[in-house]
């Protein structure tokens, strides 16, 4: 449901913040039993396509979270959850051994005044964020750089102001110098794969799309299983942590150098590649094999489910280290619950049929049903998700996301669009 905006609301942006948006860039690093953060800097960038009511995160969601707060009055003037690539690598076995470091980068409106910026990460213990971080911004510093890549940009799907928008930012990768019309071929047929699908279909004019040229030296994609080596302007791969279809990048801050171009919320990533894979991460990218063959589509929409909702994987794996999603903790994405605190899924529970047992055994009746089914979140055991099959968990079947994803996704765009 949209709610009435008062312009008490706007006049609490307009109060602290400039019509632009500033980028904090730092290093995230440690390893299983460590974790470190480094200031790089800060970046003018002229583009914030934000909220301007929504200033303050209420969700609970992500593994991080960010805040900005007033250096006078310390009051929170912005936050902000999100995830990294970094925290799912603290849960591969190589973490136990190594120490590495990411690239990463955030945005939010430019301040108009001193600000203290902090990181919080996520406690494996409790499920509360802890602050691990902090640094005080002056925006009128003359080391506040007003330097930043330019790239061509173009319009995909345009609705209406950015401020009332959800604005999707496609940038380009492996596709080199010559294939420009080939990128923008991609980039329309992902906007006619992802509205396809509900709730999408239906909130069609709450979306811009546009997309940032962000030419590559080669073309095609690094595939490490493969031997093929690519030199592309994001340096991503697949076989990312060792899983042949998991398709990332490392360094966080050139994907947002290179979206800070336009407006956004939400950036997606094409790989120019016939290759199956993608990935999504919350309130950070998702991306995919622009032209596979068979599931394009369903890949994009699958992975901005990821990125954008907060949405998480119905589907189990064998010999996955489920360490994330302990049994002593109720995970924080709507759709999965380990029945440790499952009345605080208020989506989920809004939605349970009638008279549905919980948890659910799957029969002919239960089927078409929204209960609490076990296994998702990489575990056969322990993890349930909303109904029996659903675009989180498999491509299977009527291809759609289940009542809960569906109503998750319809909040979020809510809260861009006020």
């Amino acid at each position: 449901m949209l709610t009435f905006v008062s312009n008490s609301l706007f006049a609490q942006y307009d109060k602290y913040f400039e019509n632009k948006a500033m980028r904090f860039d730092f290093m995230h690093a440690g390893d299983k039993t460590s974790e470190n953060y480094y200031y790089v800097g800060v970046t003018e960038e002229d583009n914030w396509g934000g909220s301007r009511s929504e200033l303050v995160d209420s969700t609970n969601y992500g593994v991080q979270m960010f805040k900005i707060i007033d250096f006078e009055s310390k009051d929170v003037i912005f936050s902000k959850g999100y995830c990294t690539l970094f925290n799912e690598w603290l849960d591969t076995e190589e973490a136990l051994t190594t120490k590495r470091s990411y690239s990463e980068s955030f945005q939010f409106p430019y301040p108009k005044a001193k600000v203290i910026v902090e990181i919080y990460s996520r406690s494996k213990k409790d499920n509360k964020f802890i602050k691990k971080f902090e640094q005080v911004v002056d925006p009128a510093a003359y080391t506040v750089s007003k330097r930043s890549p330019k790239f061509k940009t173009f319009d995909i799907q345009y609705n209406g102001h950015y401020s009332k928008k959800v604005d999707i930012v496609i940038l380009s990768e492996g596709y080199d110098s010559t294939e420009e019309a080939l990128f923008k071929a991609d980039c329309k047929k992902f906007v006619d794969d992802i509205f396809v699908f509900s709730p999408f279909k239906e909130r069609r004019k709450d979306f811009n799309v546009r997309a940032v040229w962000t030419p590559s030296k080669q073309s095609g994609i690094t595939i490490p299983g493969e031997n093929i080596w690519k030199e592309t302007a994001f340096s991503s791969n697949f076989y990312t942590f060792f899983s042949e279809r998991y398709f990332t990048i490392e360094n966080g801050t050139k994907i947002c150098e290179a979206a800070g171009n336009v407006p956004y919320d939400a950036i997606y990533i094409l790989g120019n590649t016939l290759k199956y894979g993608g990935g999504g991460i919350y309130n950070f990218y998702a991306m995919g094999s622009a032209r596979n063959k068979e599931l394009a589509g369903e890949v994009h929409v699958h992975e901005f489910g990821h990125s954008f909702a907060g949405l998480a994987d119905e589907y189990a794996a064998n010999g996955f280290s489920n360490e994330f999603y302990s049994s002593e903790r109720e995970p924080w994405e709507e759709n999965i619950t380990t029945l440790f605190d499952f009345s605080k899924k208020e989506i989920w529970n809004n939605l349970l049929s009638k008279g549905v047992k919980i948890p659910t055994k799957i029969d002919r009746r239960s089927a078409k049903q929204v209960g609490v089914f076990e296994g998702a979140g990489y575990s056969e055991k322990g993890v349930y998700r909303p109904v029996h099959t659903c675009m989180m968990r498999s491509f299977d079947g009527d291809k759609t996301f289940c009542p809960v994803c569906q109503e998750a996704i319809n909040e979020m765009i809510n809260r861009y669009i006020k």
